[in-house]
Order: structure tokens, then C-alpha cells, then sequence
């Protein structure tokens, strides 16, 4: 019966490993006291701010990992009443330049690649996201996390996406706090 159990934990374990991938670099342990932008992602999807809502779930999970010090990049408009415009390349080195002008240490920016329900009758949510940290002293990104994942046919996208987000910021190594 052991022989049996222990036959049928290697499958599941696979089964579930192969839901999602994350991928970081080695880091800096991080001052979770510095003081930290999170601009809103590029979208490269087709559903509309989907990179507005990948850099509102970071910015919670960042302070739920002890960064309190975390503050939102918000692009100009144009115009009061226009609708914001697609956040791009060109806005997040003014939003990494606005940082460091304000003395903000780090900056996290992301790209939204795939924000969507699988078609067919599951519907399973599917996220793509890649998350940079880009250190405003040097101009350089000092830390690059890829994740992408699917959930079952009665989770959420929001659901997947914090799911994504949270185990790839588990690769951000922060002073002072353990996991």
C-alpha cells in the first residue's frame, strides 16, 4: 500500500508542478526600509489595463512582505477626461527618473504578456507577467523575475495573477524579513 501511494504522489506532484513556472535571477538582499515606485505594467495583451491591475496586486504583495514604503507611478494625462493612454518603454524611464528626483531607491516595473480565459468550455484563467527592479542609483535593473501560470476552470485571473506575482517575489530577497 506504501509502494502504491508513494507511486501516485510523483504524478500529482508533476500534475501540479506543471501549472506554473517562475524564473528569477539571484539578487541584493534588498533594505525592505528603502524606499520603493511600482509603475503600472506594459500590456501586451488585449484586455484592457491589465498592466494596471499586475502593478496594484504587486504593490500589495510587496507591503504584505514588509516593503511600507511603496508608492504608485501615476502617468500624466494629456488631459482631464481623456483616458490614460498604453504605459510604455518611454514611460517607465521618465517614471524610474521622477523616482530617483524624489529619492526613491527602487523602482518595479513589469510587462503584462498574457492576461486571458483559455477558450473552450474549462475557461481556465492564464497569466504571463515578468517583473524588473531597476535600482534608481545605478539605472540599472538589479533583479528580473518570469512567471506564467493557468489555474482551473473556477479560479479567477486576478486569483492566478497574485498567484504568479507572489511566488515570484518570493526570489526578492529582502533584509530584515525572513520567508
Amino acid at each position: 500500500m506504501k509502494r502504491l501511494s508513494g507511486l501516485l504522489i510523483v504524478p500529482l506532484i508533476l500534475l501540479l508542478a506543471a501549472c506554473t513556472t517562475v524564473t528569477y535571477n539571484t539578487t541584493p538582499r534588498f533594505s525592505s526600509n528603502a524606499k520603493w515606485m511600482v509603475t503600472p505594467f506594459i500590456n501586451n495583451t488585449e484586455t484592457p489595463r491589465a498592466g494596471n491591475r499586475a502593478a496594484a496586486i504587486t504593490i500589495g504583495l510587496l507591503r504584505t512582505r514588509g516593503i511600507k514604503n511603496v508608492v504608485m507611478y501615476n502617468k500624466p494625462t494629456a488631459s482631464k477626461g481623456m483616458l490614460p493612454q498604453q504605459f510604455t518603454r518611454r514611460d517607465q524611464a521618465r517614471a524610474i527618473r521622477t523616482a530617483r528626483s524624489r529619492g526613491i531607491r527602487y523602482v518595479m516595473t513589469g510587462t503584462v504578456n498574457e492576461w486571458r480565459y483559455k477558450a473552450g468550455l474549462d475557461g481556465e484563467p492564464v497569466v504571463g507577467i515578468t517583473l524588473d527592479t531597476v535600482d534608481t542609483q545605478t539605472k540599472q535593473v538589479v533583479w528580473t523575475s518570469v512567471a506564467s501560470g493557468s489555474g482551473w476552470g473556477r479560479s479567477s485571473i486576478s486569483h492566478v495573477a497574485q498567484k504568479m506575482i507572489n511566488e515570484s517575489l518570493y526570489g526578492l530577497a529582502l533584509g530584515g524579513i525572513q520567508h
